[in-house]
């Protein structure tokens, strides 16, 4: 009787020690990551502390005309002309997905191109067959053509009045109302506007997701437009003075006061997955850091080595997705980090979705002193055990962060953290 006695003990305390072992420990499971967005400011813009102002009408249901540049019958999607700001007008593709009604209402996304870009079909559709509405609107005065892609960027000069071009910033010296910037944020603001307007979608439950230049106009658009329940923008952020790259020159000086500034994300309590590349072109690993810091509610992804192009940004990236249904069907998000590292602590801890474990620790360092482009990064392997993923890293490096790969192959990443220099 004693030795079963004893037996028994010691299988009651193996499964104990195999249980608080557990990645899916009961302390660090969740699928809500971010408090539900309950209250919109729809009347006008919500960040004013700038000189930037825009007029209440754009958050009014919008004038538009259908307008079909392309002809592909079936796929429910389709274009519209849309009056912006000052009697110019956008042109945008819109799609419904099937089944979706004032009853049965569905999430919706805007999307936002990038430079050389324009209104993009492919884009609407991807989102349309996964179970969201979704407009993509020209940002830059121009509209698709019949052989307009992802891959190709072809378009044309809008037929309608339109707005300036981009280019690249050169016009900051016009008043503010007069600049590219100015009239593409408005763009990306009067599309939310129009897309919420159709009563098959829920417009408390609307995101945007925008690439290069557009995911610098989502950021903008967000700080100013309170009614989105999520945003993600990918490669670009605020705060690109902070970097090294060549974003970082084009906003040197006044520019960059009103058009690179972190504190229009104060007030907002939109949850951003900020997504960059660890070795991107153009825009810096340390603003997307400094972002992920200024954002109440936020996560971020450094991808290795990962290419800057509107079809990687918009169809390679499987968080984009896991993010948004998070938020708008409260299924199974990103692993969060809870504890983000120190020059003196290089580990994170982290929470995990249900049914959902770590696959994978990875620490990547470099020696240099700039990041850039052609910044190394080496990978290192770490650990997880108990809610906390942790690296070693060389006392040669001058800057580190942290990725962690759960069993879906979806990342997350920690801050970029600098150690002495």
């Amino acid at each position: 009787m004693k030795k079963f006695l004893t037996l028994l003990l010691t299988v009651i305390m193996s499964f104990s020690f195999f249980t608080c072992c557990s990645n899916n420990d009961d302390e660090k499971v969740t699928n809500v990551i971010f408090p539900k967005k309950e209250t919109m400011k729809t009347d006008g813009q919500l960040y004013t502390g700038n000189q930037v102002e825009f007029p209440s009408s754009l958050w009014e249901t919008p004038n538009a005309e259908r307008y079909d540049v392309l002809d592909r019958d079936g796929l429910g999607v389709y274009g519209y002309f849309i009056e912006s700001v000052q009697d110019t007008e956008i042109f945008a593709f819109v799609g419904i997905p099937e089944g979706a009604t004032k009853e049965n209402p569905v999430p919706g996304i805007v999307l936002v191109h990038g430079g050389g870009g324009t209104a993009f079909f492919q884009w609407v559709s991807y989102w349309v067959k996964r179970g969201y509405a979704a407009i993509a609107m020209d940002t830059d005065g121009n509209m698709p053509v019949e052989t307009s892609l992802m891959s190709n960027n072809n378009h044309a000069v809008s037929i309608k009045n339109h707005g300036p071009a981009n280019t690249r910033f050169a016009d900051w010296k016009k008043p503010i109302e007069e600049q590219w910037a100015y009239h593409a944020t408005a763009a990306v603001i009067v599309s939310n506007s129009f897309l919420r307007s159709f009563e098959g979608v829920d417009p408390n439950r609307i995101g945007i997701t925008g690439i290069s230049f557009g995911a610098f106009l989502t950021c903008h658009t967000v700080a100013y437009d309170d009614r989105f329940s999520f945003a993600m923008p990918v490669y670009a952020s605020l705060d690109q003075r902070s970097g090294e790259t060549p974003w970082a020159e084009l906003m040197s000086g006044d520019i960059g006061e009103v058009w690179d500034n972190n504190a229009i994300l104060e007030e907002n309590s939109t949850p951003i997955l900020y997504v960059n590349s660890n070795a991107d072109q153009g825009f810096s690993v340390k603003a997307t850091t400094q972002s992920d810091i200024k954002t109440k509610y936020s996560q971020m992804l450094l991808k290795y080595n990962f290419k800057h192009s509107h079809e990687l940004g918009a169809f390679q990236v499987p968080e984009l997705l896991t993010f948004a249904d998070n938020i708008c069907f409260e299924h199974a998000g990103l692993i969060q980090i809870v504890e983000q590292p120190t020059a003196n602590k290089q580990s994170v801890e982290i929470k995990l979705p249900k049914d959902v474990s770590v696959d994978l620790v990875t620490g990547y360092y470099t020696t240099s002193n700039k990041l850039v482009q052609t910044t190394t990064w080496i990978p290192v392997d770490g650990e997880f055990y108990k809610g906390v993923a942790e690296v070693s890293i060389p006392g040669n490096a001058k800057y580190f962060y942290i990725n962690v790969t759960d069993s879906r192959g979806l990342e997350v990443s920690s801050h970029v953290i600098p150690l002495e220099q």
